[in-house]
């Protein structure tokens, strides 16, 4: 992939972290409907919309100078992996239906893109 493929590859995945992020920062109600939190726990959900929100920025930031940047996409597929761990674990339990765990899916494809970029192109 092209150095500007990769740079929309960490666009999208911030689109996709704001997309994600935001809803669950401004309308923490969303919460208890998308996690398997208690209702009327809106520090949660606050909490985990901020911190995607986060790494949203982190991969805009990555967008702009992919060489300068590489530590925040290790962490960001570190992340991106612990995301797909815990919501399958908790689908696998029932705890949530598929519509809880189908963003893990893009989360795990990102998490490979991103491994793929730090292992085919290395630091120059």
């Amino acid at each position: 992939m092209s150095e500007q493929g990769w740079t929309r590859v960490f666009i999208a995945a911030a689109i996709f972290n704001l997309a994600v992020g935001l809803p669950l920062l401004l309308d923490p109600a969303m919460g208890p409907k998308l996690l398997p939190l208690p209702a009327g726990d809106f520090i949660w959900p606050r909490l985990a919309g901020g911190l995607i929100v986060v790494f949203g920025i982190g991969y805009f930031t990555v967008s702009r100078d992919l060489d300068r940047n590489r530590g925040i996409i290790g962490m960001g597929a570190a992340g991106k992996l612990l995301i797909v761990l815990m919501l399958l674990i908790y689908w696998i339990k029932g705890t949530i239906g598929f519509w809880g765990f189908a963003p893990a899916i893009i989360d795990l494809v990102f998490a490979a893109l991103f491994i793929r970029f730090l292992v085919r192109y290395p630091a120059r």
